[in-house]
């Protein structure tokens, strides 16, 4: 998860395209572990 959510933060790609992936971006986001390692804006 660190890696597609860091490249999504960052906007190093473009998951438009990846609607899978844009899901479990969404559904992993309220995990503890993602919350605690989460990158600030």
């Amino acid at each position: 998860m660190a890696t597609v959510e860091w490249a999504n933060f960052r906007s190093l790609f473009d998951f438009t395209g990846y609607p899978n992936i844009q899901r479990f971006i969404k559904d992993n986001s309220t995990q503890p572990g993602v919350l605690e390692t989460a990158p600030k804006d």
